[in-house]
C-alpha cells in the first residue's frame, strides 16, 4: 500500500466522486511500507501529480528515493504504483547505505 502526504494539495474533480488528478506540493512524501519481504521505500520531492484511477504519479522536480540499503536521486519521475515501479528520468545518482 502506497501512502502520499504533502504540505499542500489540490484535487481536479470534474464531477462528484470523479477525481482526475491530485497535485501535491511542498514536502511531498510517497512511501510504501515493507510487505511480504519487499523492502520499504520512501520518495521525497517538492511537487507530485497523482492520477488515482491509473495509480500513476509523476514529477519533473528533484526526487530522492530511499530504501534501507540504497539512496537514489534524480530529476523527473514516473511512478507506476500498482506495479511498484519507479523510474527516475535524468541526472540519476545512486549510493549504497550501510
Amino acid at each position: 500500500v502506497w501512502k502520499i502526504r504533502a504540505k499542500h494539495g489540490k484535487a481536479i474533480q470534474p464531477s462528484l466522486g470523479n477525481v482526475q488528478k491530485i497535485s501535491l506540493n511542498e514536502q511531498v512524501i510517497l512511501e510504501r511500507t515493507e510487505i511480504l519481504g519487499v523492502s520499504p521505500i520512501q520518495l521525497e520531492t517538492e511537487e507530485l501529480h497523482y492520477h488515482p484511477k491509473r495509480e500513476y504519479a509523476e514529477s519533473d522536480k528533484f526526487v530522492v528515493i530511499t530504501r534501507p540499503d540504497l539512496k537514489l536521486t534524480g530529476i523527473g519521475l514516473r511512478a507506476y504504483l500498482e506495479k511498484n515501479s519507479l523510474e527516475l528520468l535524468k541526472e540519476v545518482k545512486s549510493s549504497y547505505l550501510h
